[in-house]
Order: structure tokens, then C-alpha cells, then sequence
């Protein structure tokens, strides 16, 4: 039992000395014959800087000094791994671990260094199998260690050279990818810097064929990348009104990008900007021979004029604060920006407070400012300080009880950016709080835009719910604000409704005058309930108004009213109508008091008197902290609807603040526009098309929205193009403009185009009319919804000769032969020229003299000469536009004094 028991201590021995590193001497007899190997790892060189390399050489040695055996695998691992990565020769991988295979004893690593310094531990096992009465895997090991030092930010295999790496702040960088010109942006500008890279193997040699690196550069608010233009891209940009960088590499500047070395050299450029400072630029690419990630690094100062203290100081603010008590937002932010001379960001100081805020005004403000200065602690007051953080500091605005605007200035010291021991050179700038209290002061409808709805008959906010029904609804919003001009407060009530009866549309007039109880001299009695008009019909216009009816007075400047009648712009309900021209409302009218003095300007106000029988508004609505100080509502209508007017009305409750206060004002907005068609899609039809010239046509247009819909009510403008040669006239209407006659129930009209002096059509020369929904002139005052263009086409019919008896001339004869070309409509066409070929029985000749261009009448006329007199010729004329349409004249032995001819194509 014993003798056993030693015989298993001994194998266990034996197997621990063959896993032992270094392997050992003599034979393994236990496993097979397997030989103990010794196994070193050495770097050359052991000691290296950071993205760098180095190469380890693996030995493994029978216990004989004999080279193990030839492909035993190798496996190399790295600690720590964030040092850097090992490959093995020719495994096209690298990474913490890595594996190659003997050779002649001898196996080869690359460790390649990151840019962390330290100590690399390598350990290299060499695997073997052993035969035998036992068989199976003996690993072998041997470590080596790398040091790893600071310095190198280029890799050998990957080196950067650069013309420069100090480039001038580029103050025109926002205009060196703008066309023509390309400020800054060219080969030698001032502001590039040329980066050359120079990409080679591990033994030296540069690498062959075109492989590609990537670049990038950080911060790109500092520089930023371009490369060399790519012939093999066209520059697409080149031929655009302005020229652009489309397709143009060199022009196109990136913070990253591929770029191609060929024969292991490429170019990279680096653009400054027009912020101060430093940018690192990284290289890097994949090492053909063994797959490892290999960087460079270039780091590039971008200079400025800047000693880096205070230069220019921003103040800002979100603008509102409302007063202490209001149930909304009691303070607001002011934010200091303070640059340097480089106008780049003021470095922070970090120890001691650099920016002042102060209230500057008004005098005896009950507002505070409150601040964290740079220890952490908050003061509070009309003065505060605080410390930039990334050149940016920040106090808050306390607000109390008073309204209006508040001045806080903010202030930093160009001596020293330190405004704890006191500004010697002060460099300030100053920012404005409106303070108010939240109330409904004034109320404007801005959605729809009723200018753009009124010209183009439609709107992009229509829908029709749902899809195919007809019924059409769109979304009314009206913004409030208080006196101050802040948005009211959220919660604040706000009414809608509208008028759409009785109305007659009428050409000519803005929808507005389209109500038949409305007109330009009403006079609402300040304070009172009486409402009279001189120009008034209450009784009888469309059939009356009565009780329940509602009233809108106009007393807005932009609305057409006379300056100084905003205070009296409502909606009222009628309670009794008392005269033609004179009835009562159930709310008094406010007493148009807003400078402070009552003013009574008679009756010079715009009204609208009528109800709501086919649409719908719904009321009321509420402003929302989502959109501050705005109110929506959705009106509805039907599809027959559109193009007819439509009175629309926002009002709410205001506080009297003048000659009355605390007496209730109405505020309120009126709007006047028509019933909107869907815009996407929206689309115009002519007929016929093409028209013919130099006649009297009857051309059919109409209009529909985008859901086929006909728009009635609507006068569509048009423009002649004669290409400076030509008249015409549309309803009535010379050249361009309005048609006088609005399309009917079907979106159509038909009206009456006239066209004169048109000469033949040819090419692209063909004149045209174009029909428009809303101006085609943008600058005219909006852009068109829908437009369509119909050529007018001017054919030659017929070329007419006459021939009147000739003058003898000397021993010959000279006659005028008139020449005229016409149309299809037996007009004539000007400006044409028409040539003449003449033939004669020698020895006599017939010659032909300048014709000119045919006049406004299509008329010219050709002198021809017969010498001598009696000589049998024949001359035929051709239009040179024309060139089917021939003519001739004969002259005879006989007559000798006369000649014969027609035109040519015979009439019918």
C-alpha cells in the first residue's frame, strides 16, 4: 500500500513539472515521450511610447537546445488590455489576445501601445501533443514586460506631417461653403492648414493600391475637415444659381470623413474657424498585414487676438415675468454670455465671481435679482454676482408688484475678470424684463391668415371630416395679450362665433362688402348701448335684422377703421332695431378711452350686422400654459360653403385701466375672410387649350380645391406673355389682372380673351396666358395656389400677292407687287419677312429690291424690275416662318406693262 501510495505522489510530480513555464530537461517517458520545452518571450525594444510598437519573439526550445516542433500553436495575452493589442504574424487580428505558430522554434507578436502609459504584461503559451501510453495537450509558458512611456501621439506606421499647426481665426467661415465665392475656402488660403499622411508596414515600405483612413477633428466648433476634390465625383453644385459645394470634396467642410491614400500618401485639410483655440486631430486606419487599429494624432492652435479676459458681454432674457401675486411665472432667467477679444468664451475663473447684475432702471423698481456666486452661496438684491460656468453665468429676475419694462444690465471687468475687488474697465450690456399682470388688454385672430385665405380661396388648415362627406371644418386661434404685450394668463376665457348671412358675393368688392346689412358710417354711442349709422339699412337690407341678431363694429386701423377706434371693436347681440339707422345692443360699448381721454369720432366705423345659418363656431375656449396666451376653437361649415364670406369674432373680458377704472371692457378681434377650400392639391382647369391668336375667344377657367371641389365666389387673375410682341385683353381687362366676373356655383367662369398683332408661333417663342388663384408675382403681394399656362398658337393661312401695273423705269419696268401674310382668322401678321426668287428669259432679267418685314397689318410690299420691258419672268415669294406657303407673279411678252399672280394656299 505504501510503495503504491509513492508511486501516485511521483506522477503528480511529473505532471506538474511538464505544466510548469520554462518548461524542464531530460524525457517525459510518463506521457508518451513527450519532451519538456522551455519557453522566452523578448521585446525588441522592451521599452516604448505610447501608440507605438514593438515586436516579441517567442522562443521554444527542446531540453537538447533543439527548436520545438514546427506548428505548435502560440497564444499571446495582454494585461491589462487597455494598453494596447497584440496580433500575430500574418493572422490578420489583433486584439488582448492573440495567436501565431512555431517556426523553426520561434513564433513572432506585435504589440501595438494605446495612449494609456504603464507596464504591458505579456504571457506567450506554447501548446503541444503528447503521444504514447498517454496522450493529450502540455502547455508551455513565458512572459515578458513592456514599458510603456508618454510622448509619442503618432503611431510610425501611420505619420501626419502639417504645413502648420498654427492657423489665424477665420472670421469669414460662414461664408466659405457660400457661392460664388467661397471665402477662405481655397488651395494656400491662410486659414488651411495641409495635413500630408504618410501610411507604411511594419517594415517600412509605404503601402501599395488605394485604401482609405479615417479622419476626424474635435472640437469642430474650432476647425473642421476637407479633402482633396474627387475627379471621379462631378461637382453638381458648379452650375447652381448660386454655385454650391454639391459633389465638391475640397469645398465641403466635415468634422469626419473618409479619406483615400494611394501608395501610402493622402491629404487632409484642416479649415480654422472663427472660434479660438485647440483641435485634435485623429487618424486612423487598419494595418494590412496583421488587422490591428493604428492611430495618429496632430494637435492644431487655432490663434486669436485674445488674452483670454472679458471682451464683449451678452445679456439676455426669456423677456416675461408677471407681478407677485398673478398665479403665473414671478421670475424669470437673465443669462450673461462674456467672449473674449477672439470671441471665443471667457475662461472660468473658478475662485472668484466675474460677471455684476444690476437692475438699472426703472428708479425705485420693486423687482430682485437673486444669484449663486462662485462659493456657492445665494445673494439677493438689485445688485447680485455670479461666476461663468463655460463662459456663461445666470441670475434670476424676481418680479414684484409694478408692470412695464425693467432694465438689468449685466457687467464684467476687461482688467481682470474679477468683480469681487471692484471694476476698474468695465464692458456691460443690458437686457429687458417686461413685467405685467396677465390681464386681456388686446385680442388678435391669427389663424387662418384671412389675406392669404381671401387671395388663394383656400387654406393648408382645412379638413373635411370625414374624408368624401362634405362637411368641412378648420381651426380658428386668437392670441391675448395684456397691457405690457405678455400672453395672458392661462385659463383666460375667450368667446368665438361668426356671421355668414345675408350675403350676395359680388366682383369687384371685398368680401367684407359682400354682407348686405353692413357698411362704412356706423357710430357706436361710447359707454352707451345706442348704435346708428347714416348709411344704415337695418330694416330692410336682406330681408332686416331683428333681436338675436349680432353686431360687429370694425374699429381697428388694420381692419380698414380710422386710427383711434380700437376700444370699440366688439360683437354685440341686437336686443331691438329701432329705425333703419338706428338699434340697441345688450352690452354697453367700451368708451374708447385707451389714450386716457374719451374720444367720440361720430360715425366713421366699419359694421357687419347678420348670423350664423349654415356654419358653426365652437365656443367658448380657454387660453393654454402649452401655447401661451392663445385660444383655439374649430369652425364647421359645408362643402357648398366655400367661397362665400364669413365674418369671424374672438372676444373676451378686459379691465377698464383709463378714465373708468375697474369698469369692464370688451376685447375683441373681428376677421373677415371666406370659406376655405382644401389647399394641398388644389388645382385650375382651362378650356380651350391652346387658344388661337389674333381673334376673339371665349375661355372657360375654373377652380377647385384638392378635394375636387369647386370654388365659387373667387376672381382668378391672369397675365399675358407675348414675348414683346402682341395685345390681348381678358373680361375686359387689358394685359394683367382680375378677371371682372367671379366663377360661378360650378368654380367656373367664362369670359371673353381678345388677342391682337400676335405674330406666327414658332418654337419657343409660343405666347401664352396664365391663369392664377391669388398673384403669380410673389413680390406682388403672396404667391399663387394654383396656376395653369395655355398657349396661344398663331398659324399662317395664307401668303396674298397683288400685282398693280408697273412704271416704266429707264428701258425697263418696276412694279410693287403688295405682299400680304395672314392668319387663320383672316388677320394680319406683323414683323414677318418674306423673300422673293426671280427668274427670267435671257437675255432679258427680273430682279427683286429689299422687301421689308410685313407691317401691323401683315402688309409689305416687294419692288420687282423687269429690264427690258416685255421679258417673260416669274418671281415667287415664301415666308421665311413658313416656308409651305408660296406665291407668285408672272410677267409676259404681252402687257408688257402688266403682271399676274394670286396667293398661295388658294382660298376655300
Amino acid at each position: 500500500m505504501n510503495a503504491l501510495c509513492k508511486t501516485f505522489l511521483i506522477l503528480l510530480a511529473a505532471i506538474a513539472l511538464a505544466s510548469c513555464g520554462g518548461g524542464g530537461n531530460g524525457n517525459n517517458s510518463a506521457f508518451g515521450g513527450a519532451p519538456v520545452i522551455t519557453v522566452s518571450v523578448a521585446a525588441s525594444p522592451a521599452s516604448i511610447s505610447t501608440n507605438s510598437f514593438t515586436t516579441l519573439t517567442v522562443t521554444a526550445k527542446n531540453p537538447d537546445g533543439s527548436p520545438a516542433v514546427n506548428g505548435a500553436e502560440v497564444q499571446a495575452t495582454l494585461t491589462p488590455a487597455s494598453i494596447g493589442t497584440l496580433s500575430g504574424a500574418g493572422s490578420g487580428a489583433s486584439g488582448s489576445t492573440a495567436v501565431s505558430s512555431l517556426s523553426g522554434g520561434i513564433a513572432t507578436f506585435v504589440f501595438n501601445s494605446s495612449n494609456q502609459t504603464g507596464t504591458a504584461h505579456i504571457i506567450a503559451s506554447v501548446t503541444v501533443t503528447t503521444s504514447g501510453s498517454v496522450s493529450g495537450s502540455v502547455s508551455y509558458t513565458g512572459a515578458v514586460n513592456v514599458t510603456v512611456t508618454g510622448g509619442n501621439v503618432q503611431d510610425p506606421r501611420l505619420q501626419l506631417t502639417a504645413t502648420t499647426q498654427v492657423i489665424p481665426q477665420n472670421p469669414f467661415i460662414g461664408l466659405a461653403q457660400l457661392g460664388p465665392d467661397f471665402a477662405t475656402n481655397y488651395l494656400g488660403s491662410p486659414y488651411i492648414a495641409e495635413v500630408g499622411v504618410t501610411w507604411r508596414r511594419t517594415n517600412g515600405e509605404l503601402v501599395g493600391g488605394t485604401l482609405t483612413v479615417n479622419d476626424s477633428i474635435t472640437p469642430t466648433t474650432n476647425a473642421v475637415l476637407s479633402e482633396l476634390d474627387n475627379p471621379a465625383t462631378p461637382w453638381t453644385g458648379r452650375d447652381k444659381i448660386p454655385p454650391t459645394v454639391e459633389g465638391n470634396e475640397f469645398l465641403t467642410l466635415v468634422g469626419s470623413e473618409p479619406v483615400d491614400v494611394t501608395g501610402g500618401v493622402g491629404t487632409i485639410f484642416v479649415h480654422s474657424t472663427d472660434h479660438p483655440g485647440t483641435a485634435l486631430l485623429t487618424v486612423t486606419a487598419v494595418d494590412p498585414d496583421n488587422g490591428q487599429t493604428i492611430s495618429s494624432q496632430l494637435t492644431f492652435t487655432i490663434a486669436g487676438p485674445s488674452t483670454g479676459l472679458p471682451s464683449t458681454v451678452h445679456a439676455s432674457s426669456n423677456g416675461t415675468a408677471y407681478i407677485s401675486g398673478s398665479n403665473a411665472s414671478q421670475s424669470t432667467i437673465i443669462t450673461a454670455t462674456v467672449l473674449d477679444a477672439s470671441d471665443a468664451l471667457v475662461a472660468d475663473p473658478n475662485t472668484v465671481d466675474n460677471v455684476q447684475f444690476q437692475i438699472s432702471g426703472p428708479a425705485n423698481n420693486d423687482g430682485r435679482l437673486v444669484a449663486t456666486n462662485v462659493a456657492g452661496i445665494q445673494n439677493s438684491g438689485t445688485t447680485v454676482v455670479a461666476a461663468t460656468h463655460n463662459g456663461i453665468a445666470t441670475a434670476a429676475f424676481q418680479a414684484g408688484t409694478q408692470q412695464g419694462p425693467v432694465q438689468i444690465k449685466v457687467t464684467a471687468d476687461r482688467a481682470d475678470n474679477n468683480v469681487d475687488n471692484g471694476i476698474t474697465d468695465p464692458v456691460s450690456a443690458t437686457t429687458t424684463v417686461v413685467v405685467s399682470d396677465g390681464k386681456l388688454y388686446s385680442l388678435t385672430i391669427d389663424s387662418p391668415d384671412s389675406g392669404a385665405v381671401v387671395t388663394t380661396g383656400v387654406s393648408t388648415g382645412v379638413t373635411e371630416n370625414p374624408v368624401g362627406s362634405g362637411d368641412y371644418q378648420i381651426t380658428i386661434s386668437a392670441l391675448g395679450q395684456d397691457r405690457q404685450g405678455n400672453p395672458v394668463l392661462p385659463g383666460t376665457v375667450i368667446g368665438f362665433g361668426d356671421i355668414d348671412s345675408p350675403q350676395v358675393p359680388l366682383a369687384g368688392s371685398a368680401p367684407q362688402g359682400w354682407f348686405q346689412i353692413s357698411g362704412t358710417r356706423g357710430d357706436p354711442q361710447e359707454g352707451g348701448k345706442l348704435f346708428t349709422a347714416t348709411d344704415g339699412h337695418f330694416t330692410t337690407a336682406g330681408g332686416g335684422a331683428g333681436p338675436g341678431d349680432t353686431l360687429l363694429v370694425i374699429g381697428k386701423a388694420t381692419e380698414g377703421a380710422p386710427a383711434g377706434n380700437d376700444d370699440l371693436e366688439t360683437s354685440d347681440k341686437i336686443t331691438s332695431v329701432n329705425s333703419a339707422t338706428s338699434l340697441n345692443v345688450a352690452t354697453p360699448f367700451n368708451l374708447n378711452d385707451k389714450t386716457g381721454v374719451i374720444a367720440n369720432y361720430h360715425d366713421v366705423l366699419p359694421y357687419i350686422i347678420g348670423r350664423a345659418t349654415f356654419s358653426s363656431i365652437e365656443s367658448n375656449s380657454f387660453t393654454t400654459s402649452g401655447a401661451p396666451g392663445i385660444a383655439t376653437t374649430t369652425m364647421h361649415y359645408p362643402a357648398s360653403a366655400i367661397g362665400k364670406a364669413v365674418a369671424v369674432w374672438a372676444q373676451g373680458t378686459g379691465t377698464n385701466t383709463n378714465t373708468s377704472p375697474g369698469l369692464t371692457d370688451i376685447v375683441a378681434d373681428i376677421a373677415v375672410l371666406v370659406f376655405p377650400g382644401q389647399a394641398a392639391g388644389a388645382f385650375l382647369t382651362a378650356s380651350p387649350d391652346p387658344i388661337q391668336g389674333n381673334t376673339q375667344q371665349f375661355e372657360t377657367v375654373c377652380y377647385y380645391d384638392g378635394n375636387n371641389r369647386p370654388i365659387p365666389n373667387y376672381d382668378i387673375s391672369f397675365a399675358f406673355n407675348f414675348n414683346g410682341v402682341g395685345s390681348g385683353s381678358a373680361d375686359g381687362v387689358s394685359q394683367a389682372g382680375k378677371f371682372q366676373h367671379l366663377t360661378g356655383p360650378n368654380g367656373c367662369v367664362t369670359v371673353s380673351l381678345v388677342t391682337a398683332s400676335i405674330p406666327p408661333t414658332t418654337g419657343n417663342q409660343t405666347p401664352t396666358v396664365t391663369f392664377s388663384a391669388g398673384p403669380i408675382n410673389a413680390n406682388s403681394g403672396g404667391a399663387s395656389q394654383a396656376t395653369v399656362t395655355v398657349p396661344i398658337v398663331v398659324n399662317a393661312a395664307q401668303l396674298q400677292v397683288s400685282c398693280a401695273a408697273g412704271t416704266a423705269s429707264g428701258t425697263g419696268t418696276v412694279f410693287n407687287v403688295g405682299l400680304r401674310l395672314v392668319d387663320a382668322s383672316g388677320a394680319g401678321m406683323p414683323g414677318q419677312q418674306i423673300t422673293a426668287q426671280c427668274t427670267a428669259t435671257p437675255p432679258g432679267s427680273v430682279t427683286a429690291g429689299t422687301i421689308l418685314p410685313t407691317d401691323a397689318t401683315g402688309n409689305t410690299v416687294a419692288p420687282i424690275t423687269v429690264n427690258p420691258s416685255g421679258t417673260v419672268g416669274r418671281c415667287v415669294f415664301s415666308s421665311g416662318a413658313f416656308p409651305n406657303l408660296v406665291a407668285a407673279i408672272d410677267f409676259s411678252a404681252t402687257g408688257a406693262g402688266t403682271c399676274t399672280g394670286g396667293f398661295s394656299p388658294p382660298p376655300n
